[in-house]
């Protein structure tokens, strides 16, 4: 994206509508490109902070927005597995209670996937799934 640049902003979005409208794109593309909207948005957001601080003291909060992108995307696409299965990613690499919380997020999501559900449950328990 030109930063700065509203006519490329305008043109991302209107992009980004049009492929979310089209349902003959498959919906994992579709899932895809609105998680990567998201993207977009927070590196808008950070701007220079991600090249004068570096992608180590950002983590956090890119985690954190990504997160946020993936709970949006599950608002449009509730039983999208891709969506449920990065979220799980996530949740692995998660400590504290944000790993407790992403873990109890998936096992009470009606649209998680039940191995997706398993995995938060090993998660939860600290076990392994074997």
């Amino acid at each position: 994206m030109a930063a700065g640049d509203a006519d490329a902003e305008k043109q991302i979005a209107a992009f980004v509508s049009t492929v979310l409208s089209d349902s003959s794109v498959p919906e994992d593309e579709r899932v895809g490109v609105l998680l990567h909207s998201g993207h977009a948005a927070f590196f808008k957001k950070v701007g220079m902070r991600f090249y004068t601080e570096g992608t180590i003291k950002l983590r956090e909060e890119f985690e954190t927005a990504r997160i946020e992108n993936m709970r949006t995307a599950l608002k449009q696409f509730p039983f999208n597995s891709l969506i449920f299965r990065l979220l799980v990613a996530v949740a692995q690499r998660s400590t504290g209670e944000r790993q407790k919380e992403l873990a109890l997020e998936i096992i009470h999501s009606a649209g998680a996937p039940p191995g997706v559900k398993m995995l938060a449950g090993h998660i939860l328990k600290g076990t392994e799934p074997y």
